[in-house]
């Protein structure tokens, strides 16, 4: 019989988890990284308990709580992956939700956990031999990309430092800019609407550059 139950709510690159007790008393929260060094702080935490009377409950997410999911059945803990709609018709009957905080997500989740855990089906390591190849390749593609964006910093660093500092060279539309213009003498030649034209491409949010067509002007 479980004792406590551990909630994660899962992103690209970090996870959030509640950790409950029996009466869905929250004994520790966090927001942590998808890496190694988390995994271990979570890990030391946790084995303050009996890997017996802890039930760790997540959402299929892809192949983004994979990592987690490997590390975790290392360990001894036993751990259920969800189907997302689960969750969210069990968050539909829950009062506590008045708002979307991925916190309160993963609090949700551990009380999903406890409510339901003699009916959930344990992870083991068989289910993951399958996936192994995939998550190897997320890996070398992950490591690729961040290869890619560290040599693409240190090229506008070198033709247009005053661009790196003050937007997103990332965004749909930066890239857009520098590709049509991959220089400053270029940018200079370029008319204000034609680079407001440019900017206005990316409509993705929290990826929009900083400065306007005219602020670009003024920096190049």
């Amino acid at each position: 019989m479980y004792k406590y139950f551990l909630g994660i709510d899962i992103s690209k690159d970090s996870f959030d988890f509640s950790f409950t007790d029996e009466t869905e008393k929250v004994l520790y929260k966090d927001y942590y990284q998808m890496d190694m060094t988390d995994f271990t702080k979570l890990s030391e935490y946790l084995s303050l308990f009996s890997n017996d009377e802890i039930l760790v409950v997540m959402e299929a997410t892809g192949i983004y709580h994979l990592n987690l999911l490997s590390y975790l059945l290392e360990q001894g803990l036993n751990v259920s992956v969800v189907n997302p709609l689960f969750i969210h018709t069990f968050t539909k009957s829950m009062t506590i939700r008045k708002t979307k905080t991925d916190a309160k997500d993963a609090h949700i989740i551990s009380i999903f956990a406890k409510r339901n855990g003699a009916t959930l089906k344990l992870s083991s390591s068989n289910d993951l031999e399958s996936i192994k190849p995939i998550v190897r390749e997320k890996e070398k593609l992950t490591n690729s990309m961040s290869a890619l964006k560290t040599d693409m910093k240190s090229i506008v660093n070198q033709i247009f430092p005053e661009m790196l500092k003050n937007t997103s060279i990332f965004s749909k539309s930066s890239l857009n800019l520098l590709l049509q213009a991959p220089s400053k003498r270029i940018i200079r030649n370029l008319k204000e609407k034609k680079i407001a034209k440019l900017l206005s491409l990316d409509t993705t949010r929290g990826t929009k550059p900083k400065v306007g067509a005219s602020e670009i002007l003024l920096l190049s």
